[in-house]
């Protein structure tokens, strides 16, 4: 399978970077050191490049040294596509400007040219944490890979914000013509979401089921309208569309009354279930840690699938929480045809043979 290969990466007064540039194996880079020595700012600056979003959601003005007025990240890559080159430059003012091979991009424009997964500490929220975080685990995938998808939810968070508008304002009028735009773009949005996630399910299952000795893993959509006593007959834009115009009826006053949007896919949520249990109540720490890993290496998986090229994975303090069979796992996926950047404070939790061929770079050493 083809794919951009990332051969360096260069920061420029980037978070606690005054000056710095590093190589990276086509393989396995292991990043080591002890806490605050700038392991996770690395990983930040090349999912932005990548990604054009961090798992941190910070503000711009965050990602920029003290006492400097701006950042500045790029990496290069090599591959099927040629050279790339994207430069991310970071400005309080004006927040971030790309560009790719010296040409100026939009974010969205670069999205694609070199895609990633990243899975940070913060990930055990996608399992834990309130729906919000399900829906982006899908979502984030989505948009890397098509921009269909990406379209769908401005689109739908447009019609969100207005219908919002309207139901504050109280002129309930006006929301014949807007509920009949929720269910057309929310339906479309519940239908591409759907079958990505059942995509990413599939794959998370082996890989869950690989990692925990066996152990069984399933999700499935809970979408917004059942809430509401309509029965979910599927995900399909028809089926989809007749759930969310059943529940709009059933909360029309609720709405008027709270002034918001209670229906469609902002709304919707994903039931984990490890061993037949829900993962948010039942799962240890150790248990959603592997199924929020196994879901982001199917993502992997699924994008490859999709776009052709093999995303780069970024892994930041994955190992600490796992046991040692896990970490053997672990490894064994990552090191298998995946250009892998990880960051430990320990090389212990790696066995020799997964670091034979790896580049390892220490830091505040």
């Amino acid at each position: 399978m083809v794919s951009q290969t990332v051969t360096k990466v260069a920061l420029k007064d980037f978070r606690s970077y005054t000056e710095f540039e590093t190589e990276l194996s086509p393989g396995l880079t292991v990043i080591v050191g002890p806490n605050a020595t700038g392991k996770t700012n690395l990983i930040e600056a090349i999912q932005l490049v990548t990604a054009t979003e961090s798992f941190r959601r910070p503000k711009w003005e965050d990602v920029i040294m003290s006492g400097r007025e701006e950042a500045t990240v790029s990496i290069t890559s090599t591959g099927a596509d040629g050279l790339i080159e994207i430069e991310m430059r970071v400005s309080a003012d004006i927040g971030r400007t790309y560009r790719v091979n010296g040409k100026k991009r939009s974010p969205h424009k670069v999205l694609g040219r070199i895609p990633s997964i990243v899975f940070s500490p913060d990930d055990l929220y996608m399992i834990k944490g309130p729906a919000e975080e399900r829906r982006r685990a899908v979502d984030e995938a989505g948009d890397q890979l098509s921009t269909t998808y990406r379209s769908l939810r401005r689109e739908y968070a447009r019609v969100v914000r207005q219908r919002n508008t309207v139901l504050k304002s109280g002129a309930s009028e006006l929301l014949t013509s807007l509920d009949a735009l929720l269910v057309a773009t929310g339906s479309r949005l519940t239908a591409h979401r759907a079958r990505l996630a059942r995509r990413i399910t599939t794959k998370a299952q082996v890989h869950y089921a690989a990692m925990a000795n066996k152990e069984t893993m399933d999700v499935s959509m809970v979408p917004s309208w059942v809430r509401y006593g309509v029965e979910s007959t599927g995900f399909s834009e028809e089926e989809a569309a007749s759930g969310m115009t059943k529940a709009l009826q059933t909360v029309k006053n609720d709405e008027m009354a709270r002034g918001m949007t209670l229906v469609g896919p902002h709304r919707d949520d994903l039931l984990f279930l490890i061993g037949g249990a829900d993962a948010r109540r039942s799962a240890s720490q150790g248990q959603q840690r592997t199924a929020a890993l196994a879901w982001k290496l199917s993502e992997l998986d699924v994008m490859e699938e999709v776009s052709g090229k093999r995303p780069l994975l970024l892994l930041d303090d994955v190992m600490s929480e796992l046991d040692a069979s896990r970490r053997r796992a672990l490894t064994g996926l990552v090191t298998a045809g995946t250009q892998t950047v990880i960051t430990t404070a320990n090389l212990d939790y790696f066995d020799s043979h997964s670091l034979r061929d790896s580049l390892i770079l220490k830091l505040g050493a």
